[in-house]
């Protein structure tokens, strides 16, 4: 669908201009998002970064699609993924990443020896 050219079609120009702002701020962009502001333009183009024939755009519309079908983007992955990052935080996988470590490299990692030393 985001390939689609009436995906941009179908979209308000302040939602338009939400999806300018996301680009890398070019002096072409900044200039649609000041002419959008003052009202001067409201018939936003689609900006070529978001056009088919941009080879990064089709990447990570690629990329998003994989991710989708992987359920990466999931509700439940979501949660786990939050939770991991709690425990990480926590040193709940401090030992897990010792063993790893040693059992890789043959000795403990450098974060964890300092706590030894």
């Amino acid at each position: 669908m985001l390939l689609e050219p009436t995906a941009w079609e179908c979209l308000t120009t302040p939602q338009r201009a939400s999806l300018i702002e996301m680009l890398p701020p070019t002096s072409f962009n900044k200039d649609i998002l000041t002419k959008i502001a003052s009202g001067e333009l409201t018939d936003v183009k689609r900006p070529r970064e978001l056009t088919v024939n941009f080879n990064i755009f089709r990447t990570d519309v690629a990329k998003f699609k994989d991710d989708l079908s992987n359920g990466w983007l999931g509700k439940t992955w979501q949660a786990s993924a939050e939770e991991a990052v709690k425990d990480r935080a926590a040193g709940v996988f401090d030992d897990w990443k010792d063993e790893e470590a040693e059992r890789w490299w043959g000795q403990k990692s450098v974060g964890r020896m300092a706590k030894w030393v």
